[in-house]
């Protein structure tokens, strides 16, 4: 047994994934930067699946027993009032084009799936299992070669949970340790243009792969959360 990565939406989307639509929304859309921008952006696509945390572009988090030589520039009175510093980076990671999966792990130890964490169902009704992980990475490569030739920039991981105490430097593969349930797995990229200068814009991209129906299984988020997996993945004894 091992793990997989699962895409959580409504199934219309989840149906449009399955044929092959991969739909990446900016890190702006999931950040406090659209709270805070007064210009709209588009809210096409998978608006009900968007789980926000102000978070997002945090690059480092100071000790507010420490402070440093830009928080203690303020009084003491105020600082004591600030229940958080940290810097929020503006010049580059909400423009990354983003796209979030649930890691459904399995404990080796426990020969069982971890239960997935109810608030899951917050993403959509519909879960698309990809059984063949390599291959849904080659085929989006492929395609966003295809679409950018060698203006992009392509990063993948498993989110650090940090918890409410971490003190220190922070990336767009970081969220707070409130999140965890999420299981988060995240792929970003990075646009250029001809000049080779970040493409600064947070419409969303979609990158057509052609059906991954060979590749992926589709089930309710009610059968994951309850663990009710298809037979390709748990055989029945």
């Amino acid at each position: 047994m091992r793990n997989y990565l699962v895409k959580i939406s409504p199934k219309q989307w989840s149906d449009k994934l399955l044929d092959g639509s991969v739909f990446m929304r900016s890190v702006h859309d999931f950040g406090a930067w659209s709270l805070t921008n007064p210009a709209k952006t588009d809210t096409s696509g998978l608006k009900p699946g968007v789980q926000g945390d102000a978070g997002e572009g945090i690059i480092f988090r100071v000790n507010p027993q420490k402070s440093d030589d830009y928080f203690n520039r303020f009084s003491p009175t105020v600082r004591a009032m600030m229940q958080d510093q940290s810097y929020r980076e503006e010049g580059y990671i909400q423009y990354l084009k983003g796209y979030c999966m649930y890691i459904l792990e399995y404990n080796p130890v426990e020969k069982c799936f971890i239960k997935p964490d109810p608030q899951l169902r917050e993403f959509g009704d519909s879960a698309v299992i990809i059984l063949n992980e390599d291959a849904f990475g080659r085929r989006l490569l492929q395609r966003l070669t295809q679409i950018y030739a060698n203006q992009f920039e392509y990063a993948s991981s498993k989110i650090f949970y940090y918890p409410q105490d971490y003190y220190g430097p922070l990336n767009e593969f970081c969220k707070r340790e409130s999140y965890k349930w999420q299981n988060e797995f995240r792929v970003c990229i990075r646009i250029y243009d001809k000049r080779n200068m970040l493409v600064r814009d947070v419409k969303p991209i979609t990158a057509d792969i052609g059906s991954i129906r060979d590749i992926a299984i589709q089930i309710p988020v009610e059968d994951l959360i309850a663990l009710k997996l298809p037979e390709v993945i748990c055989p029945q004894k």
